[in-house]
């Protein structure tokens, strides 16, 4: 599925996608650009798109879709985390440190214990197998992507 973790200030993902237990890539890009968002998802990627495509257009969804998204607007510099009830997508401001995905109970507990969110999708690379590949993080503060080792 995914790791995403947020330490704060850093949000970072990995790049695995994987399917009945096989690995498909290691190298897939798990966020998408928009004019004012960065969207980070977890979940099926076969629906990832409609699913990001109608946030971002304001639309509306008639079934909940197996996708999560943190959504990070570049103009307030804020991250939330995004979901969908009764037809419409709601919001909820990320303040504090977090995840989503297959391997965020790692991730989390790694950033609890003090490691940041790329040392946190490591761990959680190590203990998750639908997580791994390369990582890609975001620092929120800048609205930057940073290289990662």
């Amino acid at each position: 599925m995914t790791t995403i973790a947020y330490d704060g200030r850093y949000i970072a993902v990995d790049s695995r996608i994987s399917s009945n237990g096989h690995v498909a890539s290691d190298d897939y890009k798990k966020f998408t650009e928009y004019d004012e968002w960065i969207l980070f998802w977890t979940g099926a990627i076969h629906q990832k798109d409609l699913y990001m495509n109608t946030f971002v257009a304001k639309g509306e969804l008639n079934d909940k879709p197996e996708v999560w998204l943190t959504a990070y607007n570049k103009k307030t510099k804020f991250l939330y985390h995004v979901y969908v009830e009764d037809k419409k997508f709601l919001m909820d401001k990320l303040e504090w440190a977090d995840g989503q995905g297959s391997g965020s109970c790692y991730a989390i507990g790694a950033i609890d214990a003090g490691k940041s969110a790329v040392e946190a999708v490591k761990i959680a690379i190590k203990r998750d197998c639908a997580s791994g590949g390369k990582i890609h993080c975001l620092d929120t503060h800048t609205g930057k992507f940073i290289k990662v080792k």
